[in-house]
């Protein structure tokens, strides 16, 4: 085993202390993505992750259970912040490092012990999954590590790494559904050593042990199948979602992919030949070269037989660590057998060169370094400003975003104890209806006749903006529901038969007074025009889930909606409670005006 100098220690527990602190630092501040919003409201807030064992539970790619278990306990100690969701993924930075460390410490060379660091460590979406509340950052950690301790098994044949091996590829696949092909490969190799090599007789129990994880994790991808919660990816090729991978590591620096790609892909053929020739079969980098080419047959595979798509650039980031494992150990094999192989050194420079100008290039301490994800994220200051303009009206302000996906705007609407109003989508960007809305600042000139700028986030392309004048109204028909205890699945609320409202704008405000029995149970308000066939031209609804802060008291909730231009043949406006759950509810009043909005 090379030995490190102390000063060689030293820089690398300061580097890793300075990723650590970048990391944490996004992990408090940065705002929520779209996918770790819907995990959260999904699982974490309700508690419903496990498989089978959950009532209920939304079946669902995006629940990564280890992930869903790990933050629900954080949230319970901690309460609802950014930060208490994503410790988990921030601890398992810790054993990220201690494993790569410990990987990247055998390399005999300086320049690929670094290169082989700073390709793990600073390639930007890849380590930033340590900040985020997602099952990847998770698996990463695992995996690499439960391949660590495998390597070890099979040059000690110490039975405790063996069984810590399994610990963690079993961690792995829970915390990331994607790993289920490592984990078979890595049973493969295992099978092949102690059957084959050891010529081993296979215990029943330890083959049990090995085989339960499998078979629950596929039957667990098989239900989402049917639930067709596995279509993501892409029919266009494996080349295709390994340049995919490529390209969102790198921030679309496509001068780059082709040679990296290649590179990454090629380069480890050459010195696993070479190992398997010299009988290494069973070294560090032997098993996680064969683990990389493994996974990228299986997926060729059940894309010939099972037509499943190919994984998309987020979920074959997984093989990230096998391939880096795989290209430097592969470089220092070629190294050694070749009288000048220190010359294949500067096949790693593509990567090692390319990390670093991404790193640098989208350093920043407010947002993921990706731009589709900073999107995602409303910047706390908008955040704040609608919920201090919303102190001064008594009715919820109308918000509106052609930009978001609802999860965001609904887990900082229960973060602020229901003090927000429900986010909605514009009709189209000439929609001049809502109170405040989140756009593009690039097309702020279709909105600039009726509002200012409140705020920008030039990192996040987002801008903040306020309707001024405000909307005009005048009130038009008001209902109300008497008290009621059901466990229905639809409640109604009102029904209204239009007249002469055609092509109006119409807002929708809701004073209900609620009592759930349980904090967990969906309960979506729906609202509909029909015309008089009873065909339905119209049709919203949106959570209320997130405006009540606590299971245990009785509160009145507010919320205000808008129709932008009643359709023609409009005949009827109905609305009403869908109690997916069909849980028990307590309303004691349920009540809603209807305005005709002037702009």
């Amino acid at each position: 085993m090379t030995t490190l100098v102390k000063a060689e220690k030293y820089l690398f527990t300061t580097f890793s202390l300075l990723l650590l602190s970048y990391i944490a630092y996004k992990a408090i501040y940065s705002p929520l993505t779209n996918d770790e919003a819907s995990t959260f409201l999904s699982f974490v807030h309700s508690g419903k992750f496990l498989p089978w064992l959950s009532a209920k539970m939304i079946w669902s790619a995006n629940n990564h259970i280890l992930n869903s278990l790990l933050s629900w306990l954080c949230y319970k100690f901690f309460g609802i912040s950014e930060w208490a969701i994503r410790l988990p993924n921030l601890l398992a930075l810790l054993v990220y490092l201690w494993v790569n460390y410990r990987i990247g410490s055998k390399l005999h060379n300086f320049f690929l012990r670094w290169g082989f660091w700073i390709s793990l460590l600073l390639a930007p979406y890849f380590i930033e999954f340590f900040g985020l509340c997602r099952g990847y950052g998770l698996s990463f950690a695992f995996l690499t590590t439960g391949i660590y301790y495998l390597s070890n098994y099979f040059k000690t044949s110490d039975v405790k790494s063996e069984n810590r091996s399994l610990i963690f590829m079993v961690l792995t696949l829970s915390a990331n559904l994607n790993a289920l092909n490592l984990y078979i490969a890595w049973l493969l190799i295992l099978l092949v050593y102690k059957w084959l090599y050891r010529k081993e007789s296979i215990k029943l129990k330890w083959l049990l042990f090995r085989l339960i994880p499998l078979v629950y994790f596929t039957l667990f991808a098989l239900k989402l199948r049917n639930h067709g919660e596995l279509y993501f990816g892409s029919g266009e090729g494996l080349l295709f979602s390994l340049r995919s991978a490529v390209i969102i590591l790198f921030d679309h620096q496509k001068h780059y992919v082709y040679i990296i790609t290649y590179v990454l892909v090629l380069v480890p053929i050459v010195p696993l030949l070479i190992s398997i020739f010299k009988k290494k079969y069973f070294s560090l980098f032997t098993i996680t070269a064969t683990m990389f080419f493994l996974y990228l047959i299986a997926i060729l595979l059940q894309n010939i037989i099972l037509n499943i798509n190919y994984p998309t650039e987020r979920a074959i980031l997984i093989i990230y660590p096998l391939v880096c494992i795989s290209l430097f150990w592969g470089i220092q094999e070629l190294a050694n057998h070749f009288k000048y192989g220190y010359f294949s050194y500067v096949l790693v420079l593509p990567l090692v060169l390319a990390v670093l100008k991404t790193f640098y290039s989208t350093f920043n301490l407010a947002g993921s370094s990706y731009y589709y994800l900073r999107q995602e994220q409303i910047p706390h200051s908008f955040i704040q400003h609608v919920r201090q303009e919303q102190e001064k009206h008594e009715k919820p302000l109308l918000i509106a975003s052609p930009l978001l996906n609802n999860h965001v705007w609904n887990y900082n609407n229960l973060k602020e104890k229901g003090k927000l109003n429900c986010i909605q989508s514009p009709s189209n960007e000439n929609d001049h209806l809502a109170d405040f809305q989140i756009i593009n600042p690039v097309g702020f000139y279709n909105y600039s006749t009726y509002y200012q700028k409140v705020a920008v986030d030039s990192l996040k392309d987002v801008m903040l903006i306020r309707r001024n004048p405000p909307v005009k109204t005048s009130l038009i028909q008001s209902f109300s529901s008497k008290p009621l205890s059901t466990s229905d699945k639809f409640i109604t609320l009102f029904e209204w038969s239009l007249d002469s409202i055609e092509a109006e704008s119409i807002g929708l405000y809701y004073k209900v007074k609620i009592k759930p029995r349980r904090l967990s149970q969906r309960i979506l308000v729906t609202y509909a025009l029909n015309d008089k066939d009873g065909n339905t031209l119209y049709y919203n609804q949106f959570s209320i889930n997130t405006a009540i802060p606590s299971k245990k008291s009785e509160k009145v909730i507010e919320f205000s909606q808008y129709i932008k231009e009643v359709p023609p043949k409009s005949y009827r406006l109905t609305s009403y409670f869908w109690n997916i759950d069909k849980k028990p509810i307590e309303i004691e009043s349920a009540g809603c005006d209807i305005y005709k909005l002037h702009k």
